[in-house]
């Protein structure tokens, strides 16, 4: 009696000892580790099995084993074994010590010399969760009611610990579900921000985003190029910083109430930049809804149409100047016709000739006019630029347009500066005339004057430059900036000499489409020069090395030489801006780390002076961060390239940079 008291004791304290480990585990692995190893110490079983059921499909369930020999899978699909079916669609405790006699019908990770079993319906409530499985080999199962109440209990109260565990384990794979799927989403958001962050920083037009009250939030690269203000000096600022005070406020307030209705707004602005100049601006504000379908942001974007409110000032005017420069010689050619059939058997022979000297002089000027406005024609549309080249030895052409020119001035005198040897070009003749006497033209008209025209001829290693000088009215720098617009004069006043502004921008084609550059330089009340280069027929092309570091400059040197370049080298940059300026060499290669004056002020400084403009400039740099190469290209730079480089990508990009 005395033991009897004793297991029952030692039952209930193992069972309260379970009851206490069960609530504070969530594995279901561990869980039912410790389920099988308690009842079978509380049975004298010598194995055990927990088998799960899958409430979605009874065929499918998990299993856990203690002490079975071989490893059951932990998902298994069939049929529960006899008892643990019985046990488990019937709620109650089945025993049997002729396991053994019934192998067939369980699993085969069952051993056939089991003795005795007990199957254990585990559940909570009145929902069946599984079954655990109790074995002995060699000996009979107790089958005592107060064993088997014992296991009953254990059943029930591993049902609820299974429950929490499985509970925790769906709100687990839930919770992995979901933050695999926020960390997907925030990918994608990422992404799409990227995405249109790249897009806003790589358009061509200023964007800006602002708060419904106008509050600046955003500015792209754009924005900064045609404002002058930087990111972070307009945000947070509001757009009136831009007004210029010469918009009318009736334009501002029709714009507030177009997107204040929600509506996209569409106009024209006077804007002022950080350094004070003024800038017609296409402007198109959209205003940004929330998900409440309330205005939360506006997006702006703008355009400077400053050139194309000039070009159609330019254009008016031009209708009005061709007018009268038409109107002129048809006067001339009208009046002496009609005198000459009128009257012509009064004048004389000598009268005559006269007359019709001026009728074929004004007739050439209007051949002169139309064939100026047939090329602009061309240059508008966009088709080729015809010329037809020929290697000729230019001297004549030259010698022959100064000569006529003379004869057309009594206050100037035209003087032709001539190289030692003139070598030969490969030119259209009768373009390089229509050059040639559109400048000295100019030369005249723009010198009223009087005084000397110089038309010097030099030889550079590669090309044939020509220079044009007078000692006329000259221009400021920002008329300079024009001189190769279309329409535009250097005087465009009532008193103004006449001219269409059509000869400089025809001339600018010509020498180009001949592989050429022209570029102007010009004092206000001093004169004008106006600059051009023909390429050699025999010439090569000159390539200038801006490098202060001497292995990397033998480097390219010798490369480039064995490609047959003709090679200049500057060690730093107030040497290489001297010798671009002095020989105008085809291709600029400029490093932008060097001491004293650096590679970007180089590049400033040769896309701000006429002379080396049009010199493309390749950067060949260790400075490899996105900032320096996007920086290096809004300077100017044809190409970028970063140190160390392959030699062949390097003479091919070199190649690619003359030919444009």
């Amino acid at each position: 009696l005395y033991k009897q008291v004793e297991n029952r004791l030692k039952r209930r304290e193992l069972l309260n000892r379970l009851a206490r480990r069960l609530s504070s585990k969530l594995s279901l692995e561990a869980l039912a580790l410790d389920i099988m190893q308690t009842a079978a110490v509380i049975s004298n079983a010598d194995a055990a099995a927990v088998v799960l059921v899958d409430p979605s499909n009874e065929s499918r369930f998990l299993q856990f084993t203690h002490n079975l020999p071989g490893e059951p899978l932990p998902t298994h699909t069939g049929q529960l074994p006899a008892m643990a079916k019985q046990a488990f669609e019937k709620q109650q405790v089945v025993a049997s010590n002729r396991f053994g006699e019934e192998a067939h019908a369980s699993p085969p990770w069952l051993p056939v010399d089991i003795k005795g079993a007990v199957a254990i319906p585990l559940s909570t409530g009145d929902r069946p969760l599984g079954v655990l499985g109790l074995f002995t080999f060699e000996r009979p199962f107790s089958q005592s009611h107060e064993v088997l109440n014992t296991l009953e209990a254990i059943g029930r109260q591993a049902g609820v610990a299974i429950e929490n565990a499985m509970l925790f384990q769906r709100i687990n794979e839930y919770a992995i579900t979901l933050e695999e799927r926020v960390r997907a989403r925030t990918e994608e958001i990422r992404r799409q921000q990227e995405q249109t962050e790249a897009i806003l920083a790589g358009a061509a037009d200023a964007i800006f985003i602002t708060a419904a009250d106008g509050t600046i939030e955003y500015a792209n690269p754009a924005f900064t190029a045609l404002t002058g203000y930087l990111p972070e000096e307009v945000i947070g600022q509001n757009p009136r910083l831009l007004k210029s005070g010469q918009t009318p406020p009736a334009t501002y307030r029709d714009m507030w109430r177009t997107i204040l209705d929600g509506k996209v707004w569409r106009g024209t602005l006077k804007n002022r930049r950080q350094d004070g100049s003024l800038y017609d601006a296409d402007l198109t504000i959209a205003p940004i809804f929330n998900q409440e379908g309330r205005i939360e942001k506006f997006v702006a974007i703008q355009r400077d149409i400053s050139k194309l409110t000039e070009l159609d000032r330019l254009k008016t005017e031009f209708l009005g100047t061709a007018a009268h420069e038409l109107r002129g010689p048809l006067t001339t050619i009208r009046g002496y016709t009609e005198l000459l059939l009128a009257r012509g058997d009064t004048f004389s022979p000598k009268e005559s000739k006269k007359f019709l000297g001026y009728i074929h002089e004004q007739a050439v000027h209007l051949a002169t006019l139309v064939s100026d406005l047939l090329d602009l024609s061309k240059i508008e549309s966009g088709s080729a630029f015809a010329i037809t080249p020929e290697t000729i030895n230019p001297r004549s052409i030259f010698q022959q347009a100064v000569a006529h020119w003379q004869t057309q001035t009594t206050i100037h005198t035209i003087r032709l500066v001539e190289p030692e040897t003139w070598p030969s070009v490969e030119v259209d003749p009768a373009r390089l005339k229509q050059t040639l006497n559109n400048l000295l033209s100019n030369a005249i008209k723009y010198s009223p004057q009087g005084g000397e025209i110089a038309v010097t001829v030099t030889v550079t290693p590669s090309s044939l430059r020509v220079s044009v000088s007078d000692e006329g009215i000259g221009m400021t720098l920002e008329e300079q900036k024009h001189i190769f617009e279309k329409f535009w004069r250097a005087d465009a006043s009532s008193t103004a000499v006449e001219g269409t502004g059509l000869g400089m921008v025809i001339v600018k084609h010509i020498i180009e489409a001949h592989g050429g550059k022209i570029w102007v330089s010009s004092r206000k009340g001093e004169g004008t020069t106006v600059s051009f280069t023909l390429p050699l027929t025999t010439g090569v092309a000159t390539i200038l090395i801006i490098e202060d570091e001497s292995s990397i400059v033998e480097v390219e040197e010798r490369l480039l030489a064995m490609e047959g370049y003709h090679i200049l080298t500057a060690p730093n940059g107030r040497e290489g801006l001297e010798l671009a300026r002095q020989h105008q060499p085809d291709l600029i290669i400029l490093d932008l780390m060097m001491e004293g004056m650096s590679g970007e002020t180089v590049l400033k400084k040769l896309k701000a002076d006429p002379v080396t403009q049009s010199i493309p400039v390749v950067v060949v740099s260790a400075k490899s961060a996105l900032l320096n190469i996007e920086n290096a290209f809004a300077l100017g730079a044809a190409d970028f390239m970063v140190k160390p480089f392959n030699v062949n990508e390097f003479l091919g990009r070199i190649k690619i940079a003359l030919s444009k």
